[in-house]
């Protein structure tokens, strides 16, 4: 490593003399710099469209090597780049991605067999869409409330068909708007191509930015598709302040190890990239349709991830799509969020949007 290298390091760990077995540059070079991590398969255009779990067998065994923390490789402390809110002990970041908005009439005609009992209300309505439960920005906000908690909200804007959007956001701009009266955050979700695609990039974020009428600072791809260093160098330019992307769909964890926000390093211009890095840890999609854990084991593996995050006060991001919380259909789903709330808020764990964990970063 050179100069600028080892002082990008020791932003993140807390090295000493000691540092210097064999492999360690190796290590480093491997996980910051992501030299020996080529683009996976979900990050390239596939034949498989927008769903990925045909490719996804091939590497998990890659994803468990680098789905732990990185100062544990090295037996040093990782160096935390946060000030946390007083008596908070770790910091977890909230996301959901909207995807669905309007419910299919399969959808329908299954969860109105379950609406009477329910809800007690008449199933007609939602028959008749009269009434769209997956329209649940406030009972998701009501329910994180309890626990102390906030999130963004991911949109799409793109019109790309294989991307499954089946709405356009400015029909939502009540709901946008009601998003930010809360506290809340809003942020773009990138279409299918937006990774890989400067241009469409930037006129994704201008039509949310059109219908918030605010700066839109925090992304994610839809699938997490992503090329190491492209994506990060296609935000920065496009003005986004913070990436909810860089992890795996097939497993959590953490993909380069860093359990903090950190800034990407760019080996061709041997300098920080002028973005966050928020990594993608736990999904709601990773744990049940790419590991098929059923909701007691996703719950422990979970925990089993937070815990070490709360070991060293840093950070974990949890994913939950939006549509899970109508309260009918995918009433498990929702249950399991809100175990996973009520444990992190036990724990002393401050739950929060990008935007509000961004600000907390030291130095900015």
């Amino acid at each position: 490593m050179n100069e600028n290298q080892v002082k990008y390091a020791r932003q993140y760990l807390d090295l000493d003399s000691d540092h210097s077995f064999p492999g360690f540059e190796e290590i480093i070079a491997e996980y910051l710099f992501y030299q020996k991590q080529l683009p996976r398969q979900e990050e390239l255009i596939s034949k498989y469209g927008h769903d990925w779990k045909s490719d996804a067998s091939s590497f998990s065994a890659e994803s468990k090597e680098v789905a732990t923390l990185l100062h544990s490789k090295l037996n040093c402390k990782p160096k935390s780049n946060l000030l946390l809110p007083a008596g908070k002990e770790f910091a977890v970041f909230l996301g959901h991605d909207v995807d669905l908005l309007s419910p299919s009439l399969r959808y329908r005609l299954a969860a109105s067999t379950l609406y009477l009992p329910i809800r007690k209300s008449n199933p007609f309505r939602l028959l008749l869409k009269r009434e769209n439960p997956y329209r649940d920005f406030a009972r998701i906000m009501e329910l994180e409330r309890r626990y102390e908690a906030k999130s963004t909200f991911f949109f799409l804007t793109s019109r790309d068909s294989r991307d499954g959007r089946n709405y356009l956001v400015d029909d939502y701009a009540t709901d946008i708007g009601m998003i930010y009266d809360n506290g809340f955050e809003v942020a773009l979700h990138g279409g299918i191509d937006a990774y890989h695609d400067p241009i469409g990039l930037g006129n994704e974020k201008r039509m949310l930015e059109r219908a918030t009428n605010k700066p839109v600072v925090g992304y994610r791809s839809h699938c997490l598709r992503f090329v190491i260093p492209n994506t990060w160098l296609n935000l920065a330019s496009s003005g986004f302040k913070y990436d909810n992307t860089f992890g795996y769909n097939d497993i959590i964890g953490f993909r380069n190890g860093l359990c903090f926000p950190f800034q990407p390093y760019n080996v061709e211009k041997d300098r920080a990239i002028d973005i966050w890095e928020l990594s993608a840890n736990i999904l709601d999609k990773t744990l049940f349709y790419y590991m098929g854990l059923d909701m007691n084991a996703a719950y422990e593996c979970s925990v089993e991830l937070i815990d070490a995050v709360r070991k060293v006060n840093g950070v974990v991001s949890l994913s939950w799509h939006s549509h899970l919380f109508d309260g009918i259909y995918w009433r498990s789903y929702e249950r399991l969020y809100e175990k996973l709330l009520k444990y992190c808020h036990q724990n002393n764990g401050w739950m929060c949007s990008g935007v509000d964990l961004i600000s907390k970063i030291k130095g900015t």
